[in-house]
């Protein structure tokens, strides 16, 4: 565990541990259970299953992202209820969607383990939503170890990918894309790469679930592992996911680019979710630089 207290102004571009795509074996398997029950504990999968209900809803009501209601804005800088906030989402329930409808097709990029994805096919099948989901990461063995999680879960695809290697024939299928927990292993351009092939393959929308930089998730993050042993790879990592996570203007500046209605909100603990609906052609300029 480092002992120099860290620099939180700007994003850490150090790379973890799991970021090798050779690691495999007990360790790895080791990793993924902790960082399931991190998720779990702390609530990171709510985050997620929120933000999709509510994506849903705006999609159903259609006519589509065009219709600029996938949140109170960029404008707005929603910021949601501020920390210590549970807000509880509108639920599946809220969603009165019907077993008529087509599947909704959903890509999470950088799936690690599954958990996430396991989540959100709970969420459809609680809502009577039909959905389909694929799970991509550039590890054969976490893919194998998701896969093997999910055989209750038939509705989910496993695909072993390098998500930076992806075009946008290859995401044509995606209705949405999610990134849960992942976009914090990349650089803030390879980020805009990956949005600009969801806005090429005509994705409607993304969801961003992932890390609040901050002193105080760093050391309460800390607290937590001493408190509940998590392993040593889980709590390195961890700890420095939080240096690698973002600030909530710099997840604005980066949605801004392909969206003037992005909903960026606080989640505990210490989570951004980012609603983003995409548009076929780019709002600006400043899209020229992009991809």
């Amino acid at each position: 565990m480092e002992t120099r207290l860290p620099d939180f102004a700007t994003r850490s571009h150090e790379a973890e541990i799991i970021d090798d795509f050779a690691m495999e074996g007990e360790e790895l398997i080791g990793c993924l259970r902790s960082i399931e029950r991190v998720n779990r504990w702390l609530g990171g999968n709510r985050v997620l299953t929120d933000g999709f209900g509510r994506l849903v809803a705006t999609l159903n009501r259609g006519p589509g992202p065009g219709a600029r209601d996938a949140g109170p804005g960029v404008g707005a800088r929603d910021a949601g209820p501020g920390p210590g906030a549970r807000d509880a989402g509108p639920g599946p329930a809220s969603q009165g969607a019907s077993q008529e409808e087509r599947p909704f097709v959903v890509w999470d990029l950088g799936c690690g383990g599954g958990d996430g994805l396991r989540a959100l096919a709970a969420w459809g099948r609680k809502a009577g939503r039909p959905l389909e989901f694929v799970g991509l990461d550039a590890n054969p063995a976490v893919i194998e170890y998701a896969r093997q999680q999910s055989r209750d879960w038939p509705e989910i695809e496993w695909r072993c990918q390098d998500i930076l290697n992806l075009g946008p024939d290859d995401l044509a299928s995606a209705d949405i894309v999610t990134f849960n927990l992942c976009l914090h292993h990349f650089t803030d351009q390879q980020i805009l790469g990956l949005l600009e092939v969801c806005r090429r393959a005509g994705t409607k929308a993304v969801l961003i679930n992932d890390l609040h930089r901050s002193a105080w998730a760093y050391h309460l993050f800390r607290l937590f592992c001493f408190a509940f042993r998590i392993p040593r790879i889980a709590r390195e990592d961890g700890l420095l996911s939080v240096r690698k996570g973002f600030r909530h203007e710099e997840l604005v500046e980066l949605s801004s680019r392909f969206t003037p209605s992005v909903s960026v909100r606080w989640r505990w603990a210490f989570r951004y979710q980012v609603l983003l609906p995409l548009d076929r052609e780019p709002p600006s300029a400043d899209r020229n630089s992009v991809g």
